[in-house]
């Protein structure tokens, strides 16, 4: 039992529109051991969901197609208990100053 509960690697979906904030955000995953699925769009995103048991969701606001918010109650709808983190890459122009 200790031995299969020391293989187990959580499995994350990463899902942000932005190729160079997704692979950042791999890349520090993958490097605390978790295993990392992406995905670009709200849509990709669903998908993903459907073919992996994942633990947690890493979720844009801002992505194409569907918007992170409509992504967040389709995935609550589908999967009431999944944990889901929404975050933004998106500056504003006072932040930026």
């Amino acid at each position: 039992m200790v031995a299969q509960s020391l293989l187990y690697k959580r499995r994350i979906l990463v899902v942000d529109g932005e190729a160079d904030c997704r692979t950042f955000l791999c890349d520090c995953l993958g490097q605390w051991q978790y295993e990392v699925i992406q995905a670009t769009t709200g849509r990709e995103a669903l998908n993903e969901l459907q073919r992996w048991q994942v633990d947690i969701v890493l979720l844009d606001i801002a992505i194409p197609n569907i918007d992170g918010a409509e992504t967040l109650r389709e995935i609550k709808r589908r999967y009431p208990d999944m944990t889901v983190f929404m975050m933004s890459t998106l500056m504003t122009s006072r932040l930026k100053q």
